[in-house]
């Protein structure tokens, strides 16, 4: 029976469109600026703390929404960040360390969907704000730890020649050693001064004193190389977090700007972020306890040792001398001891590490070796008047004792570790790599959409009304037809939030260029299959057989087009980082789920108003053409200029090129760092205000949000030539964020670095790169290597194209930019793999035409469904260009070329690549298969035109 699913088939399609919707559901609701309160190693959240914080805060007359007591934390909910703030400065000075206070963005959620555990889609820096950290790098520290490495170093050095010194760091930058004679002091020179470990060290000997002090120059390019793996490091950390699309960039000199969107547990984010933690593994001396206890008593370790306690205060002598660091750990993964059910923390170290573990367990099996764990924290206390004090605390603690019962080599496990929530905290900190100074946490506060409230409002109607543009096209093209394919749209709308939630990824403006980009595939499936009914419909099918070989016949070409994109996405996610991964994230879920609606979900609407035993006389998929161009009757000659094409296709893109290299890039604040200026205004401040303030005065690339409160305002500027002058407020930039009616003062002003680090720009020319290959291997596999040539040509040429737009037009490049490339790339593939397919079927079934003939009718059969795909997408992002505001005008005006380009090429480059390259039948006819009795042949292109569902 024609055009009926089995019911279970029925009951599962719309049983995922059901689950989808509740799935999609958190999203409709906002969230509440929250203070986290969550317990040390020493306290608990109980009822006393719930009855102590609402007193304290009700006595200061603060408006809570509502206070919510979990297991492990504390969350206070307000109506706005202006309270949020306040509250939180209050609960600091009342609480002082004895808990940790974190701000936080909580979803506000019926009670019935935060029981099924649902939960909202993160949003983006630019879309929702976020959490904002300002960490400092203590550089008294890096120096501290410099000097003590070298000093223990040449320790180990000396007592391996048979020398015993006495070895004190007197200040930051020298180190000296005692010995028993001057001969020994000078002998020791001699060998330190010949070590190139020592080469940036200057010796003096007196008497039988040797002092090493270490260069000025040394010291400064360990402070400039602090910071740059600080922030790699800092990048690992936030990545093992899962956060997406984090702000990570230098400010000023000693500085580090962290920006973390749609991060829940802040507290965990600051223990993260401001912990310098590492691993030393030392040999237990062989002296009794009670010398232990002695050393203890008197704060005094035997010479060759030092004193160490565990957690539990009792307290252990260690040799001084470190079998093995924490540097050596490339992979450490937490997990429970399936024996003892205690979480543990395996670790894997390097080849070098590796190496020296090995040696220094076999000198030492049958002893015990003690694993220390040293953490850096900056504590903040307070005062009496109420004043923030902030000092560094190192903790060194003995995690386990354990005696080596055997040579360990690279792999084995820590044990010792209270919960596996720290095992989790140590793994990702180990394993991200160690920091080269100790950081602090110095600043932390709530940031307003870098977007801005209007804008992003604005984006959203405009995104709204593209949609709606679409569906109303598709009403007046294909009649009720285009109402089912408006009912599948909007499905896959909802099924694209819906596993978006579930993976609670982080929505930016890059993911919804990947939204966009997915939606127009689904019109262009839809698309495909009704003008594949029109096209049997004129030529005599009955309208049963017309659905039934309309969605048969467009399956495979839909599946092609989307897995070539899809392959596109999955390489920009694997090489990827930053925007680029968000923006295929976005693109392969909203692959997946068109597919799944417009084949599907659509299928089974039209089923049940078409399908099964009734008859059907006409079908409401529209009405005769008027214009001749979208009848599929065409016969435009377009292969007679295939050279042509062909040479404009090289002359442009080596023009392109020649243009983006002589006229350049006007790069974003992503690409060059900038200027960043804190405005502190007497009242609140409607953010939008200061961006047409300063947008007036002829700061266009600028970037504005609030910060901390509703009278804080960052404003990031495009950095110049001359450091000096970038870090200077004009008068004309005063001017423009002074306001008639609310005086403004500048908090602070400072020099920041981009956010976009070299390996992104690599990643995603790598990515790009991949993306492209793939999608060549594919179409050479299926189809055949002179049309995957064809599509490379058309793609590389559309690339290009758009980049030189930006040169030319003077768009500002950045994230965003990057973003609308990718799509622009994703949807000329898209197009053109529609056509590469019909010109395959075309080869399959017609054996008397020519290859020029039959290209050309292939191109103007699908002509139809590629202007109608090109202009529902066209009108959406019209909608968005038009309607949705500064913050995606170049993205949308960027989209709007790249659409007609693609359309272009997919229609003159694509086909001709392959027509000038010999494209024949036998290229796309498979050679025949013959029965095992060799009588009979099977030619598997007749069976082409035959699939059903």
């Amino acid at each position: 029976m024609l055009n009926r699913y089995p019911l279970w088939k029925n009951i599962l399609i719309f049983g995922v469109i059901v689950l989808c919707t509740i799935l999609a559901l958190p999203n409709l609701f906002g969230e509440d600026p929250s203070i986290q309160i969550s317990p040390t190693r020493d306290t608990q959240i109980n009822q006393a703390l719930v009855e102590q914080v609402d007193s304290v805060l009700k006595k200061n007359n603060f408006d809570v929404k509502r206070i919510e007591e979990g297991e492990d934390q504390l969350l206070i909910r307000f109506k706005d960040t202006e309270e949020q703030l306040k509250a939180k400065d209050l609960l600091d000075g009342v609480l002082q360390d004895q808990y940790l206070t974190a701000l936080n963005l909580a979803p506000d959620m019926p009670n019935w969907l935060s029981g099924l555990g649902l939960q909202p889609m993160y949003l983006g820096l630019d879309l929702r704000g976020g959490v904002h950290f300002l960490l400092e790098i203590d550089m008294d520290g890096l120096i501290n730890q410099l000097t003590n490495t070298y000093a223990e170093s040449i320790r180990a050095n000396l007592t391996e020649k048979g020398l015993t010194p006495l070895i004190e760091v007197t200040d930051a930058q020298t180190i000296t050693a005692a010995f028993a004679n001057a001969n020994e002091a000078n002998r020791a020179r001699t060998l330190l001064a010949n070590n190139q470990s020592f080469m940036e060290l200057s010796f003096d000997t007196t008497g039988n004193r040797l002092t090493a002090n270490i260069s000025n120059k040394e010291i400064n390019e360990r402070k400039a190389s602090a910071v740059v793996q600080n922030i790699a490091t800092l990048r690992n950390r936030v990545n093992e977090l899962g956060v997406a699309e984090p702000i990570i960039q230098q400010q000023g000199l000693d500085r580090i700007v962290v920006q973390l969107p749609g991060i829940q547990d802040t507290t965990r984010a600051k223990e993260i972020l401001g912990t310098t933690a590492t691993l030393e593994f030392r040999i237990v001396d062989d002296r009794s306890a009670t010398e232990a206890q002695r050393a203890l008593q008197t704060g005094r370790a035997p010479l060759g040792t030092k004193l160490y306690q565990t957690r539990e205060g009792v307290p252990y002598l260690l040799k001084r001398q470190v079998i093995l660091t924490g540097e050596s750990i490339v992979k450490a993964t937490a997990g429970l001891n399936p024996e003892t059910n205690l979480p543990e923390v395996y670790i894997t170290l390097d080849s070098k590490g590796a190496d020296r573990f090995a040696e220094g367990t076999k000198a030492n099996v049958k002893k015990p070796m003690a694993t220390v764990f040293i953490e850096n924290k900056l504590q903040t206390t307070f005062d009496k008047d109420g004043n923030e004090i902030r000092k560094s605390i190192t903790t060194e603690e003995i995690a386990n004792v354990a005696t080596i019962q055997q040579q360990l080599f690279s792999n084995f496990s820590i044990s010792g570790i209270n919960s596996l929530q720290e095992a989790n905290n140590l793994a990702i900190t180990l394993s991200s790599g160690a920091l080269a100074a100790p950081i602090h946490i110095i600043e932390e506060r709530t940031i307003g959409p870098s977007a801005g409230k209007e804008n992003v409002q604005r984006g959203v109607d405009a995104a709204m009304y593209g949609l709606l543009m679409v569906m109303v096209f598709m009403v007046f093209r294909y009649r009720g037809f285009g109402m089912v394919a408006n009912v599948a749209l909007f499905a896959n709308l909802i099924l694209v939030l819906a596993v978006l939630s579930l993976l609670q990824a982080t929505l930016t403006l890059p993911g919804i260029a990947g939204i966009v980009l997915s939606l127009g595939m689904s019109v262009d499936a839809n698309v495909l299959i009704n003008e594949r009914i029109r096209e049997d419909l004129r030529k005599g099918s009955t309208p049963q057989q017309a659905i039934n070989n309309g969605f048969g016949k467009a399956f495979g070409t839909i599946m092609d087009a989307n897995l070539t994109s899809l392959f596109s996405a999955v390489a920009l996610f694997f090489i990827g980082s930053g925007p680029i991964k968000g923006f295929a994230v976005t693109l392969s879920v909203g692959i997946i789920t068109s597919v799944f609606t417009a084949v599907y979900f659509n299928r089974a609407i039209i089923n049940l108003l078409y399908g099964g035993r009734r008859t059907v006389k006409r079908l409401s998929v529209g009405g005769r053409e008027r214009l001749k161009i979208f009848s599929g009757e065409t016969t435009y000659n377009f292969m007679k200029y295939a050279k042509f094409w062909i040479g404009a296709c090289v002359v442009v893109s080596i023009l392109a090129i020649g243009i983006s290299v002589t006229k350049g890039f006007k790069l974003g604040l992503d690409f060059t760092g900038g200027t960043e200026i804190e405005a502190v205004y007497q009242s609140p401040v409607d953010i939008d205000t200061v961006r047409d303030r300063l947008e007036a005065e002829g700061f266009e690339s600028v970037v504005a949000q609030h910060f901390g409160s509703a009278r804080n305002v960052l404003i990031n500027i495009p950095t110049t030539s001359d450091l000096e002058e970038s870090t200077t407020v004009t008068d004309t930039l005063t001017a423009a964020l002074t306001l008639p009616d609310n005086p403004m003062t500048i908090q602070k002003i400072d020099y920041i670095g981009a956010k976009v680090g070299s390996e992104l720009v690599s990643d995603g020319v790598m990515a790009s790169a991949l993306a492209i290959f793939l999608i060549l291997v594919y179409i050479w596999f299926r189809f055949e290597w002179k049309l995957a040539m064809g599509t490379i040509l058309s793609t590389v040429h559309d690339g290009l194209f758009v980049v030189a737009a930006f040169s030319i037009l003077g768009l500002e490049f950045d994230l965003t930019s990057l973003a609308a490339i990718l799509a622009v790339i994703g949807y000329s593939v898209n197009d053109t793999v529609v056509i590469l397919d019909r010109i395959r079927e075309n080869f399959r079934l017609d054996r008397t035409s020519t290859p020029k003939q039959i290209i050309n009718a292939s191109i103007n059969q699908t002509l139809s469904r590629t202007i109608m795909t090109s202009l529902t997408t066209f009108l959406a992002v019209l909608a968005l260009y038009i309607f949705g505001g500064q913050v995606i005008h170049s993205f949308s005006l960027i989209m709007l070329i790249g659409i007609v380009v693609a359309t272009y090429s997919s229609i003159f480059i694509a086909a001709a690549g392959a027509f000038v390259l010999g494209l024949k039948r036998d290229d796309l006819i498979p050679a025949p298969i013959s029965k095992e009795d060799g009588n009979e042949v099977i030619d598997e292109g007749d069976n082409e035109s035959n699939l059903t569902h």
